[in-house]
């Protein structure tokens, strides 16, 4: 039933790298690691298929960090300090937007243990899906990660500035936005690979039903089917080992990324709010510029952490689904079966659905289609609050 569920891949060379393609997880996972590594957060290297550690790397990223830490107090510095700045909105967005997104990336980067552990455990309950698999799921995961890097380093050239303090500024803010949508991508692929795990456990669940093992289960009197019961008992046990290795795998990845998951829900809020707000003002000759790396003011980074937080709802709701479309396909499978011991093994496998019903989550925020609605809910009640402030501000103003 798992035609390749044992497949192990015992010490394999690594295969070369394509774009938009893939035959195992570490190709899958190529561009977003490669790039990961360049921002300093992954000093691994591939060893016979395994990932190892690597003094030239770790010594790279423990300089990279050291650099962004300086540059980061540099930039608290002067956006709290510098007399130049004096408009409170900007310094309270930035303020926010550093202390949010900025000081999580430290958090990230004491987490690169973990994030192995959770590579390496996807690994190894990835093996039951085909390199078709891989390979169909690479074309989206590749494009939107070489994709997102080329767009985001189109900005590279808008960083520079009149000042220093505000180049230094523009690089800092490019360098967050970087290893944070990394470290998002890295959550998203993730998330798709166990899809896939959940979608093969449910097709093989399906083939029972046709299969020579399943076909005599109404003549439970017959001596042939005790004799195939049994390697059918097998299948089944094999099924509800394998679902409870994936959704341990879920737990991990939840506990991994939990900081990341509430930072960037409260900087998604943030960051979509101000700018919106900021940009219905400055069409209205009222506001500041944002002098920062993007070339469209206000709208493109409002459109990307909007767009960057949609396709992680989409990637979780969509996988929570299909790992809960596993009891329907259960029930429908085995609805008729009278055998004493196929029914108790159902039973044991329904109740460990029940138990382990793999949401994605971070503790009491449950990465789903209600988040992305109370957000942008959320949203729009915010910039309507601000508005009547701002009108009835003006009001008080023309009476006086």
């Amino acid at each position: 039933m798992f035609e390749d569920t044992t497949r192990m891949k015992k010490v394999k060379k690594y295969r070369s790298w394509k774009p938009l393609s893939a035959k195992d997880l570490i190709s899958l996972m190529y561009p977003c690691l490669f790039i990961y590594w360049i921002l300093g957060f992954f000093p691994y290297k591939l060893e016979h298929s395994r990932f190892v550690s690597s003094k030239v790397r770790f010594t790279f990223a423990v300089l990279m960090m050291i650099l962004y830490v300086i540059s980061l107090l540099t930039v608290i510095y002067v956006t709290n300090f510098d007399p130049v700045t004096n408009n409170a909105q900007l310094i309270t967005y930035t303020n926010l937007f550093i202390f949010l997104d900025g000081t999580v990336i430290v958090g990230t980067y004491m987490y690169t243990g973990k994030r192995l552990i959770v590579l390496q455990s996807l690994s190894d309950v990835t093996s039951i899906l085909t390199p078709r698999d891989f390979d169909e799921l690479a074309r989206f995961i590749h494009a939107k990660d070489i994709f997102g890097f080329f767009y985001l380093i189109a900005h590279l050239p808008n960083c520079f500035k009149d000042t220093t303090c505000l180049t230094l500024q523009n690089f800092s803010h490019l360098y967050i936005t970087l290893a944070n949508f990394y470290t998002d991508m890295f959550y998203v692929n993730c998330v798709l690979a166990l899809k896939l795990c959940f979608k093969r456990i449910d097709v093989c669940l399906l083939r029972l039903k046709i299969s020579p093992i399943y076909s005599d289960l109404r003549m439970q009197k017959s001596v042939y089917h005790r004799q195939k019961n049994p390697l059918l008992l097998m299948k089944l046990k094999e099924f509800e080992e394998k679902h409870l290795d994936v959704s341990d795998v879920v737990e991990l990845l939840n506990n991994t990324f939990i900081v990341r998951i509430i930072t960037m829900t409260v900087s998604t809020f943030i960051v979509v709010t101000f700018n919106l707000y900021s940009y219905i003002l400055f069409s209205n000759g009222g506001g500041y510029y944002n002098a920062y790396f993007w070339y469209w003011q206000y709208i493109s980074p409002a459109c990307f952490y909007m767009m960057n937080f949609s396709l992680i709802i989409w990637a979780c709701e969509t996988a929570t689904r299909q790992a809960q479309k596993i009891k329907t396909t259960l029930y429908d499978v085995f609805s008729d079966t009278t055998d004493p011991a196929t029914k108790r093994e159902v039973q044991l496998f329904s109740l460990q659905l029940l138990h382990r019903n793999n949401i994605f989550s971070a503790k009491t925020i449950d990465v789903n289609a209600g988040l992305l609605l109370r957000i942008i809910g959320g949203i729009f009640m915010y910039i309507m609050i601000l508005f009547q402030l701002l009108l009835g501000s003006i009001e008080c103003m023309k009476t006086t």
